[in-house]
């Protein structure tokens, strides 16, 4: 961040994008980063029931390994935690409505993922 961007404009002109927008990305800048601004496709923070209960029953009961508590919420963490969200829900949604064989594979038909491309 600090090589990317010419000395003498403000930060609070620059935006990310959704995969430079860990604190991880701007914390080496240091103080020279305020003002950074990213747009991200999940919210941050632990003020979430499904982040608490991460806290509780996993980092506090020493099951996980992030490096530090604080870093549960930030930006990167809380967007790992909504992928796993939606890569569960998907097997959810799709077990057992397999409907074809294709090449020994089992395939969903457009019915059951929504899909007008069959």
């Amino acid at each position: 961040m600090r090589f990317s961007w010419p000395d003498g404009c403000p930060m609070n002109r620059l935006v990310g994008v959704w995969w430079s927008g860990g604190d991880d990305d701007a914390r080496p800048a240091g103080i020279e980063a305020k003002g950074y601004r990213s747009l991200a496709i999940n919210m941050v923070g632990q003020d979430f029931p499904a982040i608490q209960d991460i806290l509780k029953y996993v980092v506090d009961q020493r099951k996980s390994q992030v490096a530090s508590r604080d870093k549960v919420g930030e930006n990167l963490y809380n967007r790992g935690v909504l992928n796993s969200v939606l890569v569960a829900a998907s097997h959810t949604q799709t077990r057992g409505q397999t409907t074809s064989t294709r090449n020994g594979l089992r395939v969903l038909s457009a019915a059951h993922t929504g899909s007008n491309h069959g």
